[in-house]
């Protein structure tokens, strides 16, 4: 199974918005369960059960049914590695889209993108079924509205898709959906999809360079294959995650979880340049100050979330980790944070 993950200049984009709309981004990241500190990273990727719990409490922190459409406007470029420069680059907007879907895996890759061609029209839709789940909302959202203004940036503003179709019931605050869309709207569908004619498919782009889209694309897959190759350490340290609560996991308990004998995990992780105890390390590490930020868990709820037997041997761990006690650090960030 692969580890369901999610960009993290994706997320740097949602952070953004949230700022705009006078809410603290960091802090919202950290209720999700988030690492602020891995935002100034490219590569960085964050789990997408936390990206989704980061929609969900966004919308319901701001009150905006339309926030997922705001969040397009803090897109840029480079926010989806290589994807938005073969993008444009592409000879067609149909070719546009054709890599979209090709590479959508930068982006999420726990969700697809399929581009359905017609004689008449072209569908890009987020198909899902009863065995996978579908992203939140504002996520579609951000995803219809980031795909439009695309569409508008290549062949001007006028652009006019056939339709959207969204599977979500239809908003409250319907009129900021056609007011930011300008395009024909259907809720309550049975897929999520972007719908334009095949015409507009075939329309040549301004920015078409082969070149630089070929180069682009071999840019694209190095960077799957080695998300690919990183994902044995995603999912390890995600299972570590997931059993730490319940105490210090054994190897053979995280092997058995992913369906692989003892020996081949320590092969494997060996093969990607870590170890078992490195990563029970760095993920115990990295948690430590995500947990310590929210202010509902005590330090010794912290110490049992990180698998530690008492709040001792937590504070042993953090102060070789940190320098400091899980208490100064703690103390240090709510001054900060009233500065």
């Amino acid at each position: 199974m692969t580890a369901a993950t999610t960009l993290g200049t994706w997320v740097r984009a949602i952070v953004a918005a949230l700022d705009a709309a006078g809410v603290d981004g960091r802090a919202l990241m950290v209720e999700a369960g988030l690492d602020p500190d891995l935002l100034g990273s490219h590569d960085a990727r964050y789990p997408q059960e936390g990206s989704t719990r980061l929609w969900h409490l966004a919308v319901a922190r701001t009150g905006d049914e339309a926030f997922g459409l705001r969040v397009a406007r803090h897109v840029r470029i480079t926010t989806f590695h290589s994807l938005g420069y073969t993008m444009v680059a592409s000879p067609t907007l149909g070719a546009a889209f054709e890599r979209m879907a090709r590479f959508f895996a930068i982006v999420a890759n726990s969700f697809r993108l399929e581009l359905r061609r017609g004689p008449v029209e072209w569908q890009l839709v987020l198909p899902y079924d009863q065995h996978s789940a579908r992203p939140a909302d504002p996520a579609v959202d951000a995803l219809m509205s980031i795909s439009l203004r695309t569409c508008r940036s290549l062949l001007g503003s006028d652009f006019q898709p056939l339709r959207i179709a969204l599977c979500r019931a239809e908003p409250i605050n319907l009129q900021a959906f056609t007011d930011i869309l300008r395009a024909p709207l259907l809720f309550g569908q049975p897929l999520d999809m972007l719908v334009i004619s095949a015409q507009d498919a075939a329309r040549p782009l301004e920015t078409a360079n082969q070149d630089l889209a070929q180069q682009n694309d071999l840019v694209a897959m190095a960077y799957l294959e080695r998300l690919e190759a990183a994902n044995l350490v995603q999912r390890v340290a995600a299972a570590i995650t997931r059993l730490l609560p319940q105490g210090e996991p054994a190897q053979e308990q995280v092997a058995q979880n992913l369906a692989l004998s003892t020996r081949s995990l320590q092969r494997r992780l060996a093969q990607e340049g870590t170890s078992w105890q490195a990563l029970l390390e760095s993920t115990r590490q990295s948690q430590a100050r995500t947990y310590l930020a929210n202010p509902r868990f005590s330090i010794t709820e912290v110490a049992f979330l990180l698998g530690f037997s008492d709040a001792s041997a937590f504070t042993r761990a953090f102060r070789r980790w940190y320098g400091e006690s899980p208490s100064a650090w703690r103390a240090a960030q709510a001054t900060s944070a009233q500065q």
